[in-house]
């Protein structure tokens, strides 16, 4: 199995940082990892996304397994490579005294072709986690502080 995490504690309340990982037609605005993303976050709902990876772009279907207000947001892979190399990406919010949130993502690819997967993507896979966990914090806490300096 290949297994890629990524944790950061965001200054943004929970609901500011669960609108963003969730408004996906806002995705390619601030997500590095994601050119253009379709769909609607319930659960059941197919998410459509044109993802960099490598020196390419790919398009992929996600089904949305978990929707939890501010708490987790649960995708799978669909698509005939499913049955080698099944994907699943769990996004994961706890709040911190102070109003801040750890935020801690999970990549897991398990099937007959996961070992493939790490050898063509994991490198790729790394980054674009990295990047799109800095991301979100940033857009997240812009977000939480256009909130807060907003008109009185």
């Amino acid at each position: 199995m290949l297994r890629l995490v990524e944790e950061a504690t965001i200054h943004a309340p929970p609901a500011d940082v669960f609108r963003v990982m969730t408004d996906f037609e806002r995705y390619a605005e601030w997500n590095p990892w994601i050119r253009e993303a379709h769909g609607a976050a319930d659960e059941g709902a197919v998410v459509a996304v044109k993802v960099k990876l490598g020196k390419g772009t790919t398009s992929v279907e996600h089904r949305v397994l978990e929707n939890v207000p501010g708490v987790a947001l649960r995708w799978c892979d669909t698509g005939w490579f499913t049955a080698i190399a099944y994907g699943e990406r769990a996004r994961r919010l706890e709040p911190l005294p102070g109003g801040d949130v750890a935020y801690r993502v999970e990549l897991t690819v398990t099937g007959i072709g996961w070992r493939l997967v790490r050898a063509l993507y994991g490198r790729s896979l790394e980054r674009g986690m990295r990047e799109e966990t800095a991301a979100l914090k940033q857009r997240a806490e812009a977000m939480a502080g256009a909130a807060c300096t907003g008109p009185t």
